[in-house]
């Protein structure tokens, strides 16, 4: 063993002495011109609730004269915008902000739009139709593994402005007056808002919840839904925002318990597992899920759902002590629903199964960390002596 690590120290060593090979980049285009291509005009509404919070921040912080150094960004705007970007090669690329990203064949592009405090104020101030909207492109060369180039150019084109998108969503239906802190999903699947557009024109639409991405839609289109600091069921959808007031619980679990599991630990696969939740209360809720296809180790999975929250199981085949030292003699199969308290102590129950290849575990992990270790050391090398 110590002759392993010595070769593996040398190797290392050796490594790190290296000259890192220079490759011949490919020559980066310049950015010509940039325009807007879609219809959507920029809400002075947006603005003014994100510019009114951060006034407020500052003045909280004591420097309101930061507000002056704020810009409005168009990529975390809650309306989409799409931009075209022209190069000198002859390549156009259509780019959302949203997205802030776009990868060619030679190079990646990435965009930041934005619009200054002074020239929202002007804006707003003189009712105007257009703003200028300040406009960044970064062209990055990704055929350098380590030494990649970059060439950044700034634009400023006018973009039309309007008052509001939205004037007002309000439920059809009865919204819930208690949730439980943490939770993963809300249960509003099918409730209604009535929704009412700045030119007055009104829509029902009906809310859902996409499992696989864990959003939101008000009809096609996405609605940010949280609970804000002060207790409020909060839909923001487009420039406009509904609150209600709710009653915030502590998570309602007494205790998770694995009643059968179906492991192989040759092929490290679950086939099955059956558990059962205990609510505060004293309910039983049993949950029940077989694995059509093979799982993965280190990988979530959803056996079921309670009371907004989802019932999850990991298989990893090691486990840490109490005392932060790693265990490979086991394959820990855990289940854990919630989240806990401000200490974490959520609820959570592990079936274990004998690992009879632990050491092989532990090579894997040995070298993983000589690599995560390796990785920095470059990092620091490259990147804090251009720091330096």
């Amino acid at each position: 063993m110590k002759k392993f690590l010595a070769l593996i120290l040398a190797l290392v060593t050796l490594m790190s002495m290296m000259v890192i090979p220079s490759f011949a980049a490919t020559p980066l285009p310049e950015v010509e011109s940039v325009k807007f291509i879609d219809d959507n005009a920029i809400s002075l509404k947006e603005m003014t609730a994100y510019f009114d919070e951060m006034l407020e921040w500052y003045e909280e912080d004591g420097s309101p004269e930061m507000i002056e150094e704020e810009y409005f960004y168009l990529n975390y705007a809650m309306i989409d915008y799409e931009i075209e970007v022209a190069f000198s090669d002859g390549n156009t690329e259509e780019l959302s902000l949203s997205d802030s990203f776009l990868q060619t064949d030679s190079y990646e592009v990435y965009a930041d739009a934005y619009v200054s405090y002074a020239e929202y104020l002007e804006a707003k101030n003189n009712k105007a139709k257009t703003v200028d909207v300040e406009i960044s492109v970064t062209v990055d060369n990704t055929t350098l593994a380590f030494y990649g180039e970059s060439v950044t150019t700034d634009f400023v084109v006018e973009k039309a402005v309007k008052n509001a998108y939205v004037l007002s969503i309000l439920p059809l239906n009865f919204l819930p007056t208690k949730i439980y802190r943490n939770c993963d999903y809300f249960d509003l699947d099918g409730t209604k808002f009535l929704v009412t557009y700045s030119d007055l024109n009104t829509e029902t639409l009906e809310l859902s919840y996409d499992k696989d991405m864990y959003e939101y839609y008000l009809g096609d289109e996405y609605i940010d839904l949280y609970i804000s600091e002060d207790d409020e069921l909060t839909f923001s959808f487009y420039d406009e925002v509904f609150t209600k007031k709710v009653i915030v619980e502590d998570e309602p679990f007494e205790k998770i318990e694995i009643k059968e599991c179906d492991f192989d630990a040759s092929s490290k696969t679950l086939s099955s597992i059956k558990c059962d939740v205990t609510l505060k209360d004293g309910t039983v809720k049993s949950f029940a899920k077989t694995f059509d296809e093979a799982t993965e180790i280190d990988s979530y999975y959803v056996v079921g759902e309670i009371e907004g929250f989802y019932v999850f199981v990991i298989v990893m085949d090691y486990e840490l002590s109490e005392n932060g030292t790693t265990l490979t003699d086991n394959f820990c199969i855990t289940a854990e629903v919630g989240y806990g308290d401000d200490e974490g102590n959520y609820v959570t129950d592990t079936y274990r199964v004998k690992n009879p290849l632990g050491f092989i575990t532990q090579i894997r992990m040995f070298f993983e960390m000589i690599v995560e270790w390796f990785s920095e050391f470059i990092f620091t090398i490259i990147f804090g002596a251009e720091v330096a």
